[in-house]
């Protein structure tokens, strides 16, 4: 849908963050802004039908294509990497952010991360510099078979008819009670009764903005896993 700048002239289609250790329970990561802990949770079970994923903002949907790659049907967990960030005295608030979110395909260990693209995108059109990316407007990212889209697009439809703006999905993700400091949320809901079509949704890390998903290869290229990466932990050494 977009493309992400990254803070390297070096490569393109790479992650921002370090992936290597965004799910690494307890990893933690420090820098002149603070302390950043990494802190796992399961945000439910994701199920797929077509085998076409579809990510990106459940509540601008836009006409955007599922990835190029499919999947197999079946059920898969979806895990997000939660940044538990402490700051210094005086340069902020301590506060917990969604910093990445993994759709996990199958056990192995990721040698390799790969910009994730949709049908009619090149990575050899990038400059360098940049990744493929979905856009944010809503401070919501979501893992959905491609499927489901017309299901809850009807189900909006029809909470607008009623006048109410927010929708179906909305209410569901954002929770209304917060503890202090923890600045997001997930759900996990069925949108398709007949097929146990659902959604799982996740806050954004920092809000909108262009986010890049990245398959995690194993050493003979086979799919481990998706991670949308949402820019909040900082960026492997190089």
């Amino acid at each position: 849908m977009g493309l992400k700048p990254r803070p390297t002239k070096k490569n393109v289609g790479l992650p921002l963050s370090d992936l290597a250790r965004a799910f690494e329970p307890g990893a933690t990561f420090t820098t002149e802004d603070g302390v950043y802990k990494v802190v796992l949770v399961e945000a439910g079970t994701l199920r797929i039908n077509s085998g076409e994923l579809w990510a990106g903002d459940p509540f601008v949907i836009m006409n955007q294509l599922p990835f190029a790659d499919k999947i197999a049907p079946g059920d898969y967990l979806v895990q997000l990497s939660v940044a538990d960030m402490k700051f210094p005295h005086g340069q902020g608030n301590d506060q917990q952010r969604v910093a990445c979110a993994k759709l996990i395909l199958a056990d192995g260990q990721v040698t390799n991360w790969v910009n994730a693209t949709r049908p009619g995108q090149r990575l050899s059109s990038l400059k360098s510099g940049q990744a493929f990316g979905y856009g944010v407007d809503a401070g919501t990212g979501c893992f959905m078979d491609a499927s489901v889209l017309r299901h809850l697009e009807a189900l909006d439809k029809a909470e607008h008819d009623k006048d109410n703006w927010e929708g179906w999905l909305m209410p569901r993700v954002q929770p209304r009670l917060l503890p202090k400091g923890k600045s997001w949320g997930h759900a996990a809901e069925v949108v398709d009764t007949s097929s146990g079509g659902n959604v799982v949704c996740f806050t954004s890390g920092w809000g909108d903005g262009v986010y890049s998903s990245f398959w995690g290869l194993s050493a003979k290229r086979e799919r481990l896993c998706l991670v949308t990466d949402f820019a909040v932990l900082p960026a492997a050494s190089p």
